[in-house]
């Protein structure tokens, strides 16, 4: 008897067990096919409390909604516009309309009938306590290109270059000029943004600055107030004076080339920045001469003052011309060519250095600024000649002259041996005087013409 009564016990149960599963079957059945209903029944008929930008789709079929969207927003399309903030206070209008921008009506909707599922029918059951609206946003079509042309309009009247900080010499003194920071429109990244708005509202203002990612960036300068900080006035210049007018243009180009070269000075001892003129000629955008004795010149200033400022003598090369020169005197001379000729050093000093150049009239003026410590240096440059050199004589003979006639082709030049120092007064009011360089110019031998009439006989 004991057997047979849990017997009977454990049999009821697995009855129970059986209804209970047959039970949770045919409610999640019902469930699933509510929700097949409720997903079919969306694609003909939106949900409550739903809008595409500002306009109420609830309750409408597809075909109602893109009627109500249509409408809404026909006259916008046609006559309205939006606008960029482009930060620093730009601001530029784009007509709807002068871009080809039309409503994307499927992808507008289809966002409408992807709020469906399990989560539409909870929402449902939580507006029935507590009523909320539920928003997508109006998603635009273009015409890429007519965007773009528009866009390359704005960033002619948007771009900026980026200016350094800069010295501009004052007599004798020296001016700070603030610098200014570039900018530049990044198209794709404008038309990025522009899609991702999504909003037609009048004069909707869309930030191209204000963003994570902004589509305009900010162009820095390479120099700027804090770096000309320990600038305050003038270590060392050179000045000169342009006797041939033909030669004023190439000095001015040349001075404008190396005009505000900024040059850091080094953690340790000699570790500054490098300069090249050659380099500064061959990135200016004007284009340069070959072998120009405009660029000489100005090149021959700046070396004096570079020698004058002080800087290591070993961290100075210099390429000197073949034979002597009428523009600088020799020893302090330097040939600027697209070969080997170059004037290059390194800042070994312990201050930035700023290069300074003008040429004003016939006049050049060539200086370092840096920081001073109200003394400015007061080294001298000194040549000496230490061995000079005959020009020898070619003479050509010349059936067109007369007999004996002679004319001077080339006056040819003596060359010379030269020596320079650098001279330093001492505290005790001593002279240290030390060794620069040793340049050995070439003689240019004389030519002449001689006549030798119809005989071909010179002299007679």
């Amino acid at each position: 008897m004991f057997f047979e009564f849990w017997q009977f016990q454990w049999d009821v149960l697995q009855l129970k067990k059986v209804v209970l599963l047959v039970m949770t079957i045919q409610t999640v059945s019902a469930m699933a096919i509510s929700l097949t209903l409720m997903c079919i029944l969306q694609r003909w008929q939106i949900f409550q409390n739903i809008y595409v930008g500002d306009v109420n789709v609830s309750g409408m079929n597809r075909a109602e909604a893109v009627e109500a969207l249509t409408s809404r927003y026909k006259e916008t399309l046609d006559e309205g516009y939006f606008v960029l903030d482009c930060g620093e206070e730009k601001q530029y209008g784009i007509k709807y309309k002068d871009i080809g921008t039309s409503i994307d009506l499927d992808s507008s909707l289809d966002q409408v009938y992807g709020i469906s599922g399990l989560k539409a029918i909870v929402d449902s059951i939580t507006d029935i306590f507590k009523p909320s609206a539920r928003s997508v946003p109006v998603l635009l079509s273009f015409n890429e290109a007519k965007l773009k042309k528009k866009l390359y309009e704005i960033a002619a009247l948007l771009n900026r270059e980026p200016a350094n900080a800069r010295i501009a010499l004052k007599n004798d003194t020296i001016e700070t000029i603030a610098e200014v920071t570039g900018r530049k429109l990044d198209m794709d990244r404008a038309v990025e943004i522009i899609k991702e708005e999504g909003l037609l509202d009048e004069g909707h203002v869309v930030s191209l600055s204000g963003v994570d990612d902004p589509a305009v960036i900010t162009v820095a300068p390479g120099c700027t107030l804090e770096d000309l900080s320990q600038v305050d006035g003038i270590i060392a210049e050179c000045r000169g004076t342009i006797a041939r007018a033909d030669l004023i243009e190439d000095a001015k180009e040349a001075a404008s080339a190396i005009d505000n070269v900024f040059l850091r000075e080094g953690e340790s001892e000699g570790g500054g920045d490098e300069f090249s003129f050659a380099q500064c000629l061959a990135a200016w955008d004007q284009g340069r001469k070959e072998g120009s004795e405009g660029y000489n010149l100005v090149a021959s200033c700046l070396y004096k003052a570079v020698l004058k400022a002080l800087i290591d003598s070993s961290a100075i090369k210099r390429t000197p011309p073949r034979s002597m020169t009428d523009y600088m005197e020799p020893g302090f001379d330097v040939a600027i060519s697209q070969g080997e000729g170059d004037l290059s050093f390194r800042n070994t000093l312990k201050t930035p250095l700023v290069i300074v150049a003008e040429v004003k009239n016939s006049n050049i003026r060539v200086a370092l600024a840096g920081k001073t410590q109200g003394k400015a240096s007061d080294a001298t440059l000194k040549s000496e000649v230490v061995q000079r050199f005959s020009p020898g004589q070619i003479t050509i003979v010349n059936q067109e002259l007369n007999q004996g006639e002679k004319r001077v082709i080339n006056p040819g030049r003596e060359g010379a041996e030269i020596h320079t120092f650098r001279l330093l007064p001492s505290d005790n009011g001593d002279i240290k005087k030390e060794f620069l360089t040793r340049d050995k110019y070439e003689a240019i031998p004389m030519v002449i013409e001689i006549g030798s009439g119809r005989d071909g006989i010179p002299g007679k």
